[in-house]
């Protein structure tokens, strides 16, 4: 890490549920107060605005891979895609429960969880209805989606992931880490065949989705890994808890690339590792996002 980290803090210190680069190098944070802010990291300003209907409060959020489509989740339920404009452009129904790392760059594709909490749906374009349901049979704890869209992992309350083909609807693979612990998060690589898992064991998992093989894995000090991102071309690994650190992983070899203190220390809400790995982004429950410059 070089230097001190450069802080944005949202308007009226609102906490992010989210934050995300884009690919030319901006940063999004989504706070709880139903409004997306763009920033111009190099010179520490807001640049633009994204806001929900009148009334909505963002509870949870998804970025696609290049940042430029955002899923915003209100405590209502209804879902807002935003497509790197300033307004929404389409609304999924209420009842569908969205996840970080669930949209695909090719298109606008979105995975969810079914309103029955029991499958993930698969939403292709502006349509009124998913495209297909993944019924898996119990209660989902994560839902994610590959770059390309082809493929699906859902987690489910039984530690068990389940990987489909989106495409056709077929099961390819069942992963499930040593000690069966649940799955906490997941999040797709944007380069190669990697599928990161969070778990309540406090382990990342890095699997090989094409094939189901558990390649390596990696254990976080705080106990319980809420948030995973992957950047860097699939070899930075960033890994959160409920503690007030951020640990940094070779994604290839599963060796430890040091430790971030998040300064705000009231608690990590969300992560993310620019395409190149050269940047790493902390949102605080404190309303600032710190960005850092990594490596040198």
């Amino acid at each position: 890490m070089r230097g001190r980290p450069v802080r944005l803090t949202d308007p009226g210190l609102v906490p992010a549920v989210a934050t995300a680069f884009r690919a030319d190098g901006s940063l999004v944070t989504v706070g709880t107060n139903g409004t997306a802010y763009v920033w111009d990291v190099a010179v520490r300003t807001e640049t633009s605005e994204m806001a929900g209907p009148g009334g909505h409060r963002f509870g949870r959020a998804a970025f696609s891979p290049d940042g430029l489509t955002m899923a915003a989740q209100a405590n209502g339920g209804t879902t807002d895609i935003f497509k790197a404009g300033t307004s929404p452009s389409y609304t999924l129904p209420a009842g569908e429960r969205l996840y970080p790392g669930s949209i695909a760059t090719a298109g606008l594709t979105i995975a969810t969880e079914d309103t029955a909490r029991t499958g993930a749906d698969v939403w292709v374009g502006f349509a009124a209805r998913p495209r297909e349901t993944l019924i898996d049979g119990s209660g989902l704890t994560s839902v994610a989606l590959s770059v390309d869209a082809s493929t699906v992992a859902a987690s489910d309350d039984r530690g068990r992931t389940y990987l489909w083909n989106a495409n056709t609807g077929t099961r390819t693979h069942i992963l499930r880490a040593p000690d069966s612990s649940k799955v906490n998060c997941s999040v797709f690589s944007f380069f190669g065949k990697l599928l990161v898992t969070g778990n309540r064991d406090g382990r990342a998992y890095v699997w090989n989705y094409a094939t189901g093989a558990l390649l390596r894995s990696v254990r976080d000090p705080n106990g319980v890994v809420d948030t995973v991102e992957i950047g860097g071309g699939g070899h930075m690994l960033a890994t959160a808890g409920s503690g007030d650190a951020v640990y940094l992983w070779d994604a290839a070899t599963g060796a430890s690339l040091g430790t971030i203190r998040d300064p705000g220390g009231h608690g990590v809400t969300a992560l993310s590792v620019n395409m190149s790995g050269s940047q790493l982004a902390v949102a605080d429950k404190n309303g600032t996002t710190y960005v850092w410059t990594l490596g040198g």
